[in-house]
């Protein structure tokens, strides 16, 4: 079982740890079950990542959703990346980098909630939404298995957006 979170606030990076199923730290997995990572670029230089979906793909790889927070600003995006079951980072998605979401698809009060891989290998990343106005909807946002991109065939550019619970708002 992953788990991500910030390290301490003084430090520029944020960490990855993984448990087995009697709760101890997995072998294997970086110092004591947890893999540490620097900002040094892409998505994250200069920014926080706060995770708030974890789940594996169908070849045990680790998908991170989440929200990235500019440091020192109120600018937040969401983001994913995947990740190999040894901590290190899948160069086969997106360049080992964080795959930036549409604008204004989450936020840092309304970030991704769910992250899975669909049957015919693309990503789903889904959350509540404040999209086009309207109060209480829910998106879901389709990426392409080698995380290069938003999957711009399905929904409206890639994105769902459900108002009523029932019917998609494209």
């Amino acid at each position: 079982f992953p788990s991500v979170a910030p390290q301490d606030s003084n430090s520029r990076g944020w960490e990855i740890c993984a448990l087995v199923a009697d709760g101890s730290p997995r072998a294997g997995f970086g110092a004591q079950g947890c893999r540490s990572y620097q900002r040094t670029g892409g998505a994250l230089a200069d920014r926080e990542f706060i995770a708030t979906a974890v789940a594996f793909d169908t070849q045990q790889r680790i998908l991170v959703a989440g929200v990235i927070e500019r440091l020192g600003g109120t600018l937040y995006e969401s983001g994913v990346a995947r990740f190999q079951l040894n901590g290190d980072r899948d160069a086969t998605f997106n360049s080992g980098e964080f795959l930036r979401l549409p604008p204004s698809t989450f936020t840092l009060q309304r970030p991704p909630r769910a992250v899975m891989p669909t049957l015919a290998g693309g990503i789903l990343v889904a959350g509540p939404t404040l999209r086009s106005g309207f109060a209480d909807q829910f998106a879901v946002v389709r990426l392409l298995s080698d995380g290069t991109a938003v999957d711009s065939s399905f929904g409206n550019a890639g994105v769902s957006v459900v108002t009523d619970g029932i019917n998609p708002a494209r």
